[in-house]
């Protein structure tokens, strides 16, 4: 009996990642595979000895992974890193780092340190898994530390393709990172998606806002609604003067492109039973309040008019030195006016089947999203449309009765998105039939999920995605 979770290694590196020297003390397990593949995933399952009268944090592990070149030219033998495990005093779970020996990347200096965190599983059915993200070549490494400014880090390679040959990481109702004000049955539980708020989840490399606008006491706010039982029933979460603030915070400082995507609009100031959408005036008011206040907005679609803009390349919004807004409206009944294509575009000009699961079941959840990326996208590059991959769990009334929060759904979700089985070795056998948008709930503040989608726009240059480059 002991204290465990499982450390997922995920190597989306051309190369054989081999083990060297293996050592551990006070520990249950810790056994590491002798070889990972390039492009493969592996877990490793990591227990510590539940000590009631020992000393706990002399408890540590390591492991040492060599990169070999097999059929590259390049030799990397000379390539290493080590994983090491310690219980410091404080982390009854215990804390995993990672020691670049002889690898950098640019964040991180060789010899430097990445740490993971850990989270242990709180009963022996869980599987709670901590990833360790390794993609790139020699001088090219990213991992868990990449930048929050990943788009610009990066933009000598990404700078160059359509947006439609990028994957976008998301965040779904993403103005949901508290509650505001709502009705009764609109609890905490059932309306909150996020921990962060706006400006921290662009910290943590998030480009794609799924942003539902209502009307609350007169002010333009996030919201999170449902129709149930006759009557509307939710929450309202950041205010849009907050959300203007925050972006601007941000792209005032990173040269990083920005969609902010409304949709599922309510005026809830009309009463319970008589909530609808936005008419014109209304989104009048909430388009103006964003192009008053938006430092970033960018100009670059109307350049090039009815196009959409996922055949534009990111050069053409973003440079070195300069960041882009583009405001996504999601209602064919209102029209844009002057403001269209200049930092404002309807939905058809950024087109993306977006179908949700409607499950609690993460296994069901994944099995219908592959299914859905491989027939919208028809199994090619680009496929008819875009596609939005929501990788996101929905409360059953079940799970309502039962006090099991969308929080909580959005934990076992973004788990299983880093363990073996569900994202990456699905992903990886067509890897050039990808998600434009990975949309999560509960957006995660220690790099993993930046990682991982960083991961698959590097993977996607290395399979020969079009690039004028």
């Amino acid at each position: 009996m002991g204290i465990g979770g499982y450390l997922s290694l995920i190597n989306i590196t051309p190369w054989t990642m081999i083990r060297g020297d293996q050592s551990s003390y006070q520990m249950n397990s810790w056994d590491f595979p002798q070889t990972l593949k390039p492009f493969s995933q592996t877990e490793v399952y990591i227990e510590r000895e539940y000590l009631p009268f020992g000393t706990v944090s002399d408890t540590q592990a390591g492991v040492t992974y060599m990169l070999a070149a097999d059929d590259l030219q390049t030799s990397a033998d000379s390539l290493s890193y080590q994983i090491h495990y310690t219980a410091p005093d404080g982390h009854e779970d215990g804390a995993v780092e990672v020691i670049l020996s002889n690898l950098q990347t640019p964040e991180t200096a060789k010899g430097g340190a990445i740490n993971l965190g850990f989270s242990a599983n709180a009963v022996a059915s869980d599987h709670i898994t901590t990833p360790w993200i390794l993609s790139g070549l020699l001088f090219e490494f990213s991992a868990n530390d990449i930048s929050s400014a990943w788009m610009s880090r990066d933009l000598g390679t990404l700078g160059c393709r359509i947006l439609r040959h990028i994957c976008l990481p998301g965040s779904h109702d993403a103005g949901m990172s508290r509650r505001d004000g709502g009705t009764v049955f609109g609890t905490e539980g059932r309306t909150r998606t996020q921990h962060l708020d706006i400006g921290q989840q662009l910290a943590q490399g998030i480009r794609y806002f799924d942003l539902r606008p209502v009307i609350s006491d007169g002010q333009y706010k996030t919201g999170h609604y449902s129709h149930i039982s006759g009557s509307f029933q939710g929450a309202n979460g950041q205010s849009f003067d907050e959300i203007i603030n925050q972006v601007n915070d941000y792209t005032d400082k990173h040269s990083e492109l920005v969609i902010l995507y409304l949709s599922g609009t309510y005026n809830t100031d009309l009463g319970p039973d008589s909530y609808r959408a936005f008419n014109q005036d209304e989104w009048d008011g909430l388009l103006s309040q964003l192009a008053q206040g938006l430092h970033h907005l960018s100009s670059a679609p109307s350049l090039f008019p009815g196009t959409d803009i996922g055949w534009l390349r990111l050069d053409t919004f973003i440079s070195a030195t300069s960041a882009a807004v583009i405001v996504v409206v999601d209602d064919k009944d209102i029209d844009l006016g002057s403001r269209e294509g200049h930092g404002f575009i309807s939905s058809t000009r950024f087109s993306l089947v977006n179908e949700y699961s409607n499950t609690n079941d993460k296994d069901k959840m994944a099995d219908d999203q592959f299914d859905k990326l491989n027939r919208y996208r028809g199994g090619s590059i680009d496929g008819d449309s875009g596609f939005l991959m929501s990788w996101t769990l929905t409360l059953s009334t079940s799970d309502t009765i039962g006090g099991t929060s969308v929080l909580t759904l959005a934990d076992w979700a973004n788990n299983a998105l880093y363990s073996a089985g569900y994202f990456w070795d699905r992903y990886v056998k067509t890897p050039l039939v990808f998600p434009n948008v990975l949309m999560i709930d509960d957006v995660p503040d220690d790099g993993r999920f930046r990682a991982l989608v960083f991961g698959i726009n590097w993977m996607l240059g290395w399979s020969g995605i079009p690039s004028a480059c």
